[in-house]
């Protein structure tokens, strides 16, 4: 089988790459309206020898670590040759059935719909979703090819590469102007956190630039966002 992974989404600025402690590696990319980021086959996927597949091996838990944090998009998963039914389409958004994404600007394919067209979509146009810290959006996707694509002009999505299969991430939105608090897990022992938007921290006497990345060494921090638009905060941790 050959390697098919099309990425058209771009790291457009120097300033948009970091290498972390040697624990994480973070990135923005961007992609115009149609660019695509495109995976045909499982094993093409970030350790593709160790995921971690449910009962049925019909969908995973996917490995790479990819938000939206400006823009639009849309995500399909397509089959062919695979056999994935009814069931389990709706065992997968049972398992999004959470995900904050869900009540923005949100859309996605009727079950029936998706098994008549052999296909799955879902469009998200990026807004204040994460009212509150929860958990990465889409942690489990189907076990088929998948497209993502771009619907709109300098759309920018989050990546973290790691060698440590320990990290989870949250995610927490912060309105322009708006201050609130992020606070570690408890029983995390190293965290960081990304900024979507410049941001200023111990009572605005800090500055953390957009799509920095600090370590947080506080049990807890309050979090201005400085910028035009929802700022959205990844906390990584293990």
């Amino acid at each position: 089988m050959s390697n098919k992974l099309t990425v058209d989404f771009k790291v457009k600025n120097s300033d948009w790459i970091h290498n972390f402690d040697n624990e994480i590696q973070v990135a923005v990319i961007e992609g115009n309206t149609d660019d695509i980021i495109e995976r045909i086959n499982l094993f093409d996927n970030v350790d593709a020898d160790s995921l971690e597949f449910d009962e049925t091996n019909k969908m995973f838990k996917r490995p790479n670590r990819m938000i939206c944090i400006q823009g639009s998009i849309e995500i399909v998963s397509s089959w062919t040759t695979e056999d994935i039914q009814a069931s389990d389409i709706d065992k997968i958004k049972e398992l999004w059935a959470a995900d904050k994404i869900r009540s923005g600007n949100f859309t996605e394919t009727a079950t029936e719909d998706a098994i008549l067209a052999k296909k799955l979509s879902m469009t998200y146009d990026f807004g204040y979703d994460y009212d509150e810290l929860a958990p990465m959006s889409r942690r489990w996707v189907l076990a088929t090819p998948i497209k993502g694509k771009a619907t709109s002009d300098n759309t920018r999505i989050f990546c973290m590469l790691t060698e440590k299969s320990n990290y989870e991430l949250k995610v927490l939105d912060v309105l322009p102007n708006q201050t609130k608090t992020l606070t570690k897990t408890e029983d995390k022992t190293l965290s960081y956190v990304f900024f979507s938007q410049e941001c200023s921290v111990k009572n605005n006497t800090v500055v953390c630039e957009q799509y920095s990345v600090k370590k947080l060494t506080s049990e807890s921090i309050d979090i201005k966002n400085l910028g035009s638009i929802p700022a959205r905060l990844i906390l990584m941790e293990r």
